[in-house]
């Protein structure tokens, strides 16, 4: 009998059984692939079982390659993926390298990829059953409970959820949703869950959460996400990369190389590779997070509610599903904390896998890389040995062991290959970036350090500061919450120090989070915020700090009781219980805007109040701007396909998104209709031929955005008729004009 875990740990089986197993699966990719080729398609079994073969089954045979077994079921699901996303990725750029230097055109067709992805996996099969010997690793076959049977309901809630949403403006199966994942922690603290079921908790948890959110529309939600979509396009449409095109984004393989493999094997246009399959991969991080948390904690329940708060966090479910490169790149900062804080038992093994995955986080987001470029610098300067003798032994703070992990190679090997990558990728100009973003840094020392300065909306939720925009209690409550975790945060902090708990952690992970800490309050210097992004910046941070959250609400609430001198001690559930339901359960529901839907004030949940945003104007604006409505996906096509390229072309700045992605127009050809503050740009309309773009939100309600304010007073249509303007395209609520 073949047992769920013993598929999942592909790695541990008999070299034969191995190699049979691994041509079933090469052959049912090949054969899905044949029968659509044929015209026999079969609903979905060629997403499915191509979706299986790249994400997990290049990173099971390279794990067999060099010899990794009896990891368990979670490390062994985090370091395939991750080895498998860094082989299509660097496979992609290396193939797109060789046959470009031989003037072979279209290197990255699906020809070529296809065949070249499936050869190399074969050939590495092979050789890992020429190399890998016998392990048997007799597992025990997964017990399918009522727990169970709770926790992969809420996938599928969540995908019924937001087809509802969709179709029928119906939000109450995601409402039970949410209600149903805020039981799981009260669940947890009951022993109603058991702690070998936390991993599965942790994933359906996310990956549900995260569904919630990307499924909302078949088209786009976010930001950044559309620059990403335009530049894969590049490469599908050109069959090739053209790493000279100067972009941030352009330099990541994340976005340029990864989606183009997932589109050309899965036949599914790439804005679903971004809705649901880097969701999937990006669901790992927590998974991650919990067994470095149960590793450095010691206790499985901590654990979990350390995960569950990470996860709490809106950024988590929301903002990072519109930057598809940093979902990608955080697997592998996530995979590098893993192996920087866990034991292995082949040291030389563990130093290839933190060269990969950290080869593999510079050329998928920068931002994040050089976020981690602090970090081990951080760790470094309190490895080396005159702090660890004249600071270490006067504080007695944890020492590192550095025949594990030779700090100084890996921090020179990824510094030269950070620098050489950006300086020679994409006109240098992520270098560019982290030049400009240090300069800006430098001057708010001197002029914004004593003062809460210009702050962002995402900065003032981040850090609790009340935002005047939406008054009401309910905000102040959510608001009170933010507060209440960071202070719990800052007493984990202390008391960790204080009663010397830090030597139970990894010196490495201690000095993770002194590191993340001391980031987070550099963050605070406004010029500083405004570059990084302060909700980012937070999420991050959060990899290491989330488990002081737990261990300062904790502290607190017991030290309380003491206090109030209950006589009799609480078990430590109803600790737990006080925690949960106190704070960490009421947060989630701010965060995930259910309290605003129940309380009928104003929304921020785009699952769950989209139909109450576009009756407001100012959560309009901001619906708007991530939500990309049908007429303008149908106007930006149509523009595409019959523009006059010679024409300049205008719009108001929220038009951006939809005319880079769907109307696959190059960025800097997009000209702001308005000066800053809103006003028409009537001198610029005078002069030449142009064309101008109005979407929904111009047409249908009557808002223009400017560079800094919106203009709600009168529609500017009248006006184009003494700039001789005339309509070339409508669907009633998209128009096009043209002079």
């Amino acid at each position: 009998m073949i047992k769920i875990p013993d598929l999942i740990q592909l790695n541990d089986w008999e070299p034969k059984k191995f190699l049979r197993t691994m041509a079933a699966i090469h052959l049912a990719m090949l054969g899905a692939i044949g029968l659509d080729f044929m015209g026999l398609e079969i609903p979905i079994l060629r997403q499915v079982v191509s979706f299986i073969y790249l994400t997990f089954v290049p990173g099971i045979i390279i794990l067999k390659l060099l010899k990794l077994h009896k990891l368990g079921v979670t490390v062994t699901i985090l370091l395939s993926a991750g080895l498998s996303i860094s082989f299509l990725m660097f496979s992609g750029f290396f193939l797109n390298s060789v046959l470009s230097f031989l003037k072979i055109n279209s290197p990255l067709s699906f020809q070529n990829v296809v065949i070249f992805i499936t050869a190399l996996v074969a050939i590495l099969c092979i050789l890992s059953y020429r190399i890998d010997k016998f392990y048997d690793n007799e597992l025990p076959p997964l017990k399918i409970s009522y727990s169970v049977l709770y926790l992969i309901l809420l996938p599928v809630l969540s995908i019924v959820g937001t087809y509802f949403v969709n179709f029928h403006n119906n939000n109450i199966v995601i409402l039970i949703l949410i209600v149903l994942i805020a039981l799981i922690p009260v669940l947890v603290a009951l022993n109603k869950i058991p702690s070998e079921l936390y991993p599965l908790a942790v994933f359906v948890i996310a990956i549900s959460l995260l569904f919630h959110y990307s499924l909302i529309s078949t088209y786009l939600i976010g930001w950044d996400i559309h620059i990403e979509y335009y530049l894969h396009q590049l490469v599908v449409d050109n069959k090739y990369w053209n790493s000279r095109i100067s972009g941030n984004a352009n330099a990541m393989l994340s976005i340029v190389i990864l989606p183009a493999i997932y589109s050309y094997f899965l036949t599914i246009d790439v804005a679903w590779i971004f809705k649901i399959v880097y969701p999937i991969i990006f669901s790992l991080v927590p998974l991650g997070l919990y067994c470095v948390y149960q590793n450095q904690i010691k206790n499985d329940k901590l654990a979990f509610y350390s995960v569950f708060f990470f996860i709490s966090f809106f950024a988590f479910f929301t903002e990072l599903l519109s930057l598809a490169r940093q979902q990608i790149a955080e697997l592998f900062f996530l995979l590098l904390i893993f192996l920087t804080v866990q034991d292995t038992p082949n040291k030389n093994i563990r130093n290839i896998l933190l060269l990969i995955f950290s080869a593999s986080l510079v050329t998928s987001h920068y931002g994040l890389s050089y976020i981690y470029v602090y970090l081990i610098i951080f760790i470094f300067l309190f490895s080396i040995d005159v702090i660890r003798t004249s600071k270490m032994q006067f504080l007695m703070l944890p020492e590192f062991n550095l025949k594990k992990l030779p700090l100084t190679y890996f921090v020179a090997f990824y510094i030269v290959f950070l620098l050489l990558w950006y300086m020679n990728v994409s006109s240098s100009s992520a270098f560019e970036s982290i030049v400009k973003i240090g300069d800006k840094i430098y001057g708010s020392i001197f002029t914004d350090f004593f003062g809460i300065g210009n702050r962002d909306p995402n900065l003032l939720m981040a850090i609790g500061v009340k935002d005047p925009t939406f008054p009401s209690l309910e905000r102040d409550v959510h608001r009170g919450l933010q507060l209440i975790t960071q202070f719990f945060i800052i007493i984990g902090l202390i008391k960790i120090i204080i009663s010397r708990e830090f030597s139970k952690f990894k010196a490495e992970y201690f000095y993770l989070i002194a590191g993340s800490f001391t980031f987070l309050l550099l963050s605070l210097l406004p010029n500083f915020a405004e570059s990084f992004n302060m909700s980012r910046i937070y999420h991050v941070a959060l990899f290491a700090l989330s488990p002081l959250f737990v261990i300062g609400g904790i502290f607190f609430i017991e030290k309380s009781i003491k206090i109030i001198k209950i006589k009799n001690k609480l078990k430590q559930n109803y600790v737990f219980l006080i925690l949960i339901m106190g704070v960490l359960v009421p947060y989630f529901l701010f965060n995930t805007g259910f309290i605003y839907e129940l309380t009928n004030d104003t929304p921020t949940s785009i699952s769950l109040g989209i139909e109450r945003m576009k009756n407001d104007n100012i959560t309009k604006v901001n619906l708007y701007n991530a939500y990309t409505p049908e007429q303008d996906v149908y106007s930006a096509r149509w523009f595409n396909k019959n523009k006059d390229n010679n024409k300049r072309l205008y719009a108001d700045s929220g038009s951006r998104n939809v005319l880079i992605s769907y109307g696959k127009t190059q960025p800097y050809k997009i000209n702001s209709i308005f000066f800053k503050g809103g006003k028409l740009n009537e001198y610029e309309l005078n002069r030449i031929d142009y064309y101008i773009y109005l979407r929904n939100l111009n047409v249908c309600d009557n808002i223009y955005q400017g560079s800094v304010e919106l203009d709600t007073s009168s529609s500017i249509l009248p006006i184009f008729n003494k700039f001789g303007l005339f309509k070339i395209y409508s669907n009633r609520c998209s128009e096009i004009f043209t002079k």
